[in-house]
């Protein structure tokens, strides 16, 4: 097939990274695929075989209406035979486009519970005909893009993230990996997101304060970074956690770090799907996490789930969680891993989407 991808930009995020998985893992199976991005320059290792084409559009009238040109001439083109968009601002321009450019089939795809205000979802709505198939990446997702009507209930449908789980599996030596990493004789936690309000990591600084005066000896990795990080930064200094949190930025490596956790901590206010804690999980990292969007879906009961925004719960269930024996440590890991291959893997969730790129 050749199909065509529409991105809003290729960032560090994690509907960013799922669409590189799904292009690489398509490319490999014989397609021809292309990706367009809105905006911004691409941060991402581009997989072998994907070609990427970058709109370069800003707010400005004159370099939006060369976006768009630039879109037109590439889907006629590319003349694919599906055009798959990915997050709000993708999803709406694709939409908009398409009557000047037929294409066989659109597929859009929002990647959250909180996709924006009420003119964006206005925008859903009055666009949605203009599509074949729209989804988001969780049950509860959907549920909420129901409850907001974005879309009719039979046109929205649940189509979960997906995960590689060659590249996150498990170490060979946690132990090893800790103590190359220079946590050795501490509990190691490990957090991935973005460093923005809706991830909200002063909830996880809140948190640690507690564990710390519990007498517990830790070391947080929080990795990733954002507008937030400022703030951040100043607020371990006020709590005292200098020798407690690492601001480890962006990485490439994170299964490194996954493998290497004694826990991973998501402590999010919004999420759609909770992609990071599937990866975790294949790593056997146990997962203590906050009970929003999708996440509960991804863990399946294997984990902690806490309320948001509730840093004492958080510590508790993050102390609880570093005084499982090894061997329930072990078990549970063990049966989040077959959970995440068996839902989520990365063949599975793509034969789900190559039937609906077929299915017109």
């Amino acid at each position: 097939m050749n199909i065509l991808f529409v991105i809003t930009g290729l960032g560090v995020g994690g509907a960013e990274r799922q669409v590189m998985d799904l292009t690489g893992h398509l490319a490999s199976l014989g397609h021809d695929v292309t990706i367009i991005s809105m905006v911004g320059q691409c941060k991402l290792s581009v997989p072998a075989d994907v070609y990427v084409i970058n709109l370069e559009m800003s707010k400005s009238m004159g370099s939006l209406w060369r976006g768009c040109l630039n879109y037109l001439r590439t889907v006629k083109r590319v003349r694919p035979d599906v055009v798959h968009s990915h997050m709000v601002h993708a999803n709406i321009f694709a939409r908009l486009l398409r009557p000047f450019t037929p294409v066989p089939r659109l597929i859009c795809t929002a990647h959250s519970v909180n996709e924006g205000g009420a003119l964006r979802m206005m925008a859903y709505r009055l666009t949605d005909r203009l599509c074949d198939i729209f989804t988001n990446v969780s049950d509860a997702a959907v549920r909420a893009f129901k409850e907001m009507r974005v879309a009719p209930s039979t046109r929205i449908i649940c189509v979960p993230n997906a995960i590689d789980v060659e590249r996150f599996s498990p170490p060979s030596d946690r132990l090893v990996l800790k103590a190359e990493l220079g946590l050795a004789g501490k509990d190691a936690l490990v957090s991935v997101g973005r460093l923005c309000p809706e991830k909200d990591y002063p909830n996880l600084l809140q948190a640690l304060s507690i564990i710390r005066d519990s007498g517990r000896n830790f070391h947080a990795l929080i990795i990733g970074d954002g507008p937030s990080k400022a703030e951040l930064l100043e607020m371990v200094e006020q709590l005292g956690l200098q020798g407690h949190v690492s601001f480890l930025g962006i990485r490439h490596d994170v299964e490194r770090f996954m493998g290497s956790a004694d826990l991973f901590v998501l402590p999010s206010r919004y999420e759609g799907f909770g992609l990071v804690v599937a990866e975790a999980m294949a790593c056997y990292a146990p997962v203590v996490a906050t009970d929003c969007g999708g996440v509960a879906e991804v863990m399946g009961g294997f984990g902690s789930l806490v309320e948001p925004g509730r840093p004492t719960a958080l510590a508790r269930a993050v102390l609880a969680a570093l005084d499982l024996s090894e061997s329930d440590r072990q078990a549970q890991v063990e049966s989040a891993r077959e959970h995440v291959v068996e839902r989520f893997g990365l063949d599975r969730v793509v034969e789900r989407w190559l039937s609906l790129y077929k299915a017109g």
